[in-house]
């Protein structure tokens, strides 16, 4: 027969939850996941408010881009070539490549930015999207981990398991949000080629 006094000791042996530091850990994490799932809602349709003509005008202009450095491109090689009738020596034309090489690679930057840009802007909207569903579904793990560690703590492989898939879904949403970035950062470089600044310099001293 269990006594009041071993009682008393078996309750004290209990693990229970830590609520004074945990609780308000907690309630940030909850409330900023709840702040960024309100923002990531709305997300997709302010980037494509923000971005979607800016993305067509940069395409636009990047192949106007692309033509022009082609052109110097071609009078570059053309001005290197010998004339029909002289002797064509190759060494004397590999000798100072730098005629070439500066236009040869713009070409090939602004030709690969206009091929992705319009890539660019398509993923970007895909990972608007993960991110709503990331950050709501992390909104709700936080408020279930938190609820089962107060509310069932003797059941550890419940609450335990509601966390890993808390942190693996923080790493899928801060991922995403790095993407983001990464990707408007690539576009924003693209309208700004698409339209240089040396173009508003030169308009301005006309």
């Amino acid at each position: 027969m269990i006594d009041g006094h071993t009682f008393a000791q078996a309750a004290q042996t209990d693990p229970q939850p830590d609520i004074s530091i945990l609780s308000g850990v907690a309630l940030v994490l909850f409330l900023a996941c709840l702040g960024g799932a309100i923002k990531a809602v709305h997300l997709r349709g302010s980037t494509v408010k923000r971005l979607r003509d800016d993305v067509d005008l940069a395409f636009e202009g990047l192949t106007e881009r692309v033509f022009q450095s082609l052109r110097v491109l071609r009078d570059a090689i053309v001005e290197i070539l010998p004339h029909d009738d002289v002797t064509f020596d190759p060494l004397a034309l590999i000798m100072d490549p730098s005629r070439v090489e500066q236009p040869a690679a713009t070409s090939v930057r602004l030709l690969r930015e206009r091929h992705h840009i319009r890539k660019q802007y398509r993923h970007l909207l895909n990972i608007c999207s993960l991110l709503k569903y990331s950050t709501s579904i992390m909104t709700l793990l936080i408020a279930t981990t938190t609820a089962a560690y107060y509310l069932a703590f003797q059941h550890a492989m419940f609450w335990r398991f509601s966390l890993v898939l808390t942190a693996v879904c923080a790493a899928v949403t801060l991922f995403a949000y790095l993407a983001y970035a990464h990707l408007e950062t690539r576009i924003q470089a693209g309208i700004e080629d698409a339209n240089p600044v040396e173009d508003f310099t030169e308009g301005n001293t006309s």
